[in-house]
């Protein structure tokens, strides 16, 4: 059992110590002899501040426990605190369901028709506020099976994205770096066909230089051989473009 803290319900937690210390079969000047020790320092230094002679019984004491610290503890919740609890914009549904039960465990008397009311309109998914408002559940028990349903899914999702969004970088495939490490990486860049096509022989003609010529002019023929009967033949016969001279080609 844990200490009284000052900030816990007088009346339940005296309950509590009550039961506790009849359990060990103690009984009421025992509980009185122990009370001090189940106190916080601060509450330890309310009962030393009490003027003497006011507490005779184990009576008047829990009277004077429950008057002084009661007014510090909240009231009871009601259902309307339900309402309270609403899924912020970012928060997932897992977590919601854990703020609003945790609300809801706090109510001592509360309906399964106002935990289903105010859970639903507490709902920041507009798709699982669609399914509850079509299941229409009539229990808790109904809710939270559509409910967890849908938070298995909910969460199956942001683990998948998440599976995506952290890949290593070896993972996903290269773009820019393909290029550069390509062994054509240091081949000059091929032209066009019809850039390729465009010069002809006379423009590479025209390119050439004044060595080039030269080397064309100096470069030897190729010579046919004839026979000497034939050389003779071409040689005295009349020149074949002045027919009315008389002279030999």
């Amino acid at each position: 059992m844990e200490n009284f803290d000052g900030e816990s319900n007088p009346k339940t937690w005296l309950r509590t110590y009550t039961l506790a210390v009849r359990a060990a079969n103690g009984n009421n000047d025992i509980m009185a002899a122990y009370f001090p020790v189940m106190m916080s320092r601060q509450a330890q230094n309310w009962l030393e501040s009490l003027p003497a002679g006011s507490i005779n019984s184990w009576h008047d004491l829990c009277t004077a426990f429950v008057q002084y610290y009661q007014a510090a503890c909240p009231g009871p919740k009601t259902r309307w605190d339900l309402g309270s609890v609403t899924q912020r914009t970012s928060e997932s549904l897992c977590d919601y369901i854990k703020r609003y039960f945790a609300n809801r465990h706090t109510i001592t008397e509360v309906d399964d028709r106002d935990v289903i009311y105010h859970f639903h309109q507490g709902l920041h998914s507009i798709e699982l506020w669609r399914k509850m408002f079509e299941s229409n559940p009539k229990t808790v028990s109904n809710m939270m099976a559509v409910v967890n349903k849908h938070a298995d899914m909910e969460d199956a999702e942001r683990a998948h994205r998440c599976h995506k969004d952290c890949r290593e970088p070896a993972d996903r495939p290269r773009q820019g770096d393909d290029n550069s490490a390509s062994p054509s990486g240091d081949r000059p860049p091929r032209h066009g066909k019809n850039r390729d096509r465009t010069e002809s022989s006379r423009a590479r003609d025209r390119k050439r230089g004044p060595d080039n010529i030269v080397a064309v002019a100096d470069r030897p023929q190729q010579c046919t051989s004839l026979d000497q009967e034939e050389l003779d033949r071409l040689l005295d016969s009349k020149c074949p473009w002045h027919k009315d001279a008389n002279h030999t080609a």
